[in-house]
């Protein structure tokens, strides 16, 4: 780009901190040389976990805003940009307008909960001369190319069928009525908004604002319903990935069912019925702006590009036959532990396999291959995954986080399955 117009572009001074502790984790010089140089604050970091493990979503999401605003206190910085979230709504019925926070309704999770904090924070803090809320719905990717490097909520559902498609085929995959397995009746409605939209109004907004301590919701005037959204994922798995037409028993069928309803069942919240979002200060600010529509082709293009990218892995290496086995096989097992527990290991996938491993938190006493009735705590990961683990590009406690990995098994023994993988 500087190239083609002749000269050079301003290059971003870079400060590595860290929200989770004072002062963002900042030295005494880079706090110097942001008192000197930056008069405004854009705060958008933020966790999106929907249940309570380690401390988040509050640490990074409540605890961290208060670091950034005492770095602000002690820079003299007197203005912020915070990226909050059109769900601090929560359980509000009718219309939530974009100057309420808390009108007395509950939040479905405690990621709604945090946000909430972390923006009641922002303004009764005593830091700023100004503040500019944004809350963004559900982000998808571009609209023109689909391209996003966050797979979260709206790839969620999909990430789960891509891992469980190759073992249960076909059949399995498109039999299930996964409306019912989550309890809902197919009307619900999901605000989608594109992140090139939401980008652009963002500094727009920034540019164009003259009235200070504002609320701007970034939502679609137009959401998309859930059965729609259903549709779209049925159509983006068949038309790229090659699946097996493989009928199963109806023993199977409840298996796959039973899996699909615990490990969503996080996100039950997630996925119920959306209030209306008011838009009067955006629309007021922006009367030309039209944001995208999610509708059912926008979905399948969204799609289509999430499993193509293979969820921002790249192109799926291929594996070995039973090459997952292979590597369970090289775990060291100790037949004298005692108080083991029977937990169940679903590879899947190419080279995927699946395994009843008897362990204790201290280590595993055996690992045979194939699963017996199926009534024990499960883990489930893909095989592509699985191997990354072996080769040390991945941790087993951080693919459950980020949701590639779904588990029922006891936390503990994650984590000791993580340090069996490690030490071989």
């Amino acid at each position: 780009m500087e190239e083609s117009l002749g000269r050079y572009l301003p290059r971003p001074t870079v400060l590595a901190g860290d929200i989770t502790v004072p002062q963002c984790g900042l030295s005494q010089a880079d706090r110097h040389w942001l008192a000197e140089h930056c008069n405004e604050v854009l705060h958008s970091a933020a966790s999106l976990s929907f249940i309570e493990d380690r401390g988040e979503p509050y640490r990074s999401n409540v605890l961290g805003v208060e670091h950034v605003i005492g770095l602000c206190d002690s820079t003299r910085i007197r203005r912020i940009a915070h990226i909050s979230t059109a769900y601090v709504a929560g359980l509000a019925k009718g219309r939530f307008y974009e100057h309420e926070l808390d009108r007395g309704q509950e939040h479905a999770n405690v990621y709604e909960s945090s946000k909430a904090q972390a923006e009641r924070l922002i303004r009764e803090s005593w830091a700023f001369d100004e503040f500019t809320i944004f809350r963004p719905s559900i982000i998808v990717g571009d609209s023109r190319t689909g391209f996003t490097s966050s797979y979260h909520g709206f790839y969620a559902p999909l990430r789960v069928l891509q891992a469980l498609s190759p073992t249960f085929g076909q059949e399995t995959l498109f039999a299930v009525d996964y409306l019912q397995t989550l309890g809902l009746r197919g009307e619900e409605r999901k605000n989608f908004v594109t992140v090139d939209w939401v980008s652009d109004s963002i500094v727009k907004v920034l540019i164009r604002q003259t009235e200070r301590n504002q609320t701007y919701a970034l939502t679609s005037p137009t959401p998309l319903r859930v059965s729609a959204l259903r549709d779209a994922y049925a159509e983006a798995i068949k038309a790229v990935l090659s699946l097996p037409n493989r009928a199963q028993s109806n023993g199977v069928m409840e298996t796959f069912q039973n899996q699909f309803r615990e490990t969503f069942q996080v996100y039950e919240s997630y996925w119920r019925d959306d209030c209306d979002f008011d838009r009067t200060n955006l629309e007021a600010l922006l009367p030309e702006s039209v944001c995208p529509v999610v509708d059912r082709e926008m979905a399948v293009m969204l799609s289509r590009y999430a499993l193509q990218s293979n969820f921002g892995f790249g192109a799926k290496k291929q594996s070995r036959p039973d090459s997952a086995w292979e590597s369970l096989r090289r775990l060291h097992t100790d037949p004298s532990r005692s108080d083991s527990q029977p937990l169940d290991l679903v590879v899947v996938g190419p080279g995927g396999t699946t395994a009843r491993i008897l362990a204790s938190p201290g280590g595993p006493k055996q690992i045979g291959r194939g699963i017996d009735k199926g009534d024990a705590p499960w883990l489930r990961l893909p095989a592509a995954a699985l191997e990354d683990c072996f080769a040390g590009r991945n941790d087993l406690t951080k693919l459950c986080e980020e949701g590639i990995a779904a588990s029922t098994w006891p936390v503990e023994y994650v984590e000791s399955l993580g340090r069996w993988i490690q030490a071989v």
